[in-house]
């Protein structure tokens, strides 16, 4: 590679007639986990959404702004949605799972590709999206680990298989 860089400029100097100079590669910025775990969900951005529930929070979901699912989801190309189970053995690691997603907004009728889930958000009958373990991307809303999907809306959930926290990013 670097003899064809080489070549390269060589022979755009005989082109130009004059000289010219490869650039000089640019070193990759150092990369810091300061605040890992996060302390919070992050404010979501133009392309993407973070939720957080904490092991505190197990049995009782959070709701995810449907505003971001519709805005990311409900189009031509879905989102991608990550779900991680953080910290459930107290080292540190995420234990996740990937999917993409795919909501019409006008029947809340989904699908995802991850296990071909599909389902019916607010049809009184709850349907996980994906889950990671003891984490769920939910339909149904929980409350001191009673479910129930009555309204329309999505969740994220940490269940009682392990003691974790989890997180879920909706990504456009």
């Amino acid at each position: 590679m670097k003899s064809l860089t080489v070549l390269a400029v060589a022979v755009l100097a005989a082109m130009t007639g004059g000289s010219v100079q490869p650039a000089a590669a640019q070193a990759a910025p150092d990369v810091t986990f300061e605040g890992y775990p996060p302390a919070a969900d992050p404010t979501p951005s133009k392309d993407r959404i973070t939720v957080r529930v904490t092991k505190s929070e197990i049995g009782t979901s959070r709701t995810v702004d449907d505003r971001y699912l519709i805005a990311f989801c409900a189009d031509l190309d879905g989102c991608t949605v990550r779900i991680g189970m953080y910290n459930w053995d107290n080292g540190g690691q995420v234990a996740s799972r990937e999917t993409l997603f795919f909501l019409n907004s006008a029947n809340r009728k989904w699908r995802a590709s991850a296990g071909d889930t599909a389902g019916t958000d607010g049809d009184a009958v709850i349907q996980h999206v994906i889950t990671a373990y003891s984490c769920y991307f939910t339909d149904g809303q929980y409350k001191n680990r009673t479910g129930q999907d009555n309204t329309a809306g999505f969740e994220l959930l940490s269940w009682t298989n392990y003691t974790a926290e989890c997180w879920l990013t909706i990504i456009d």
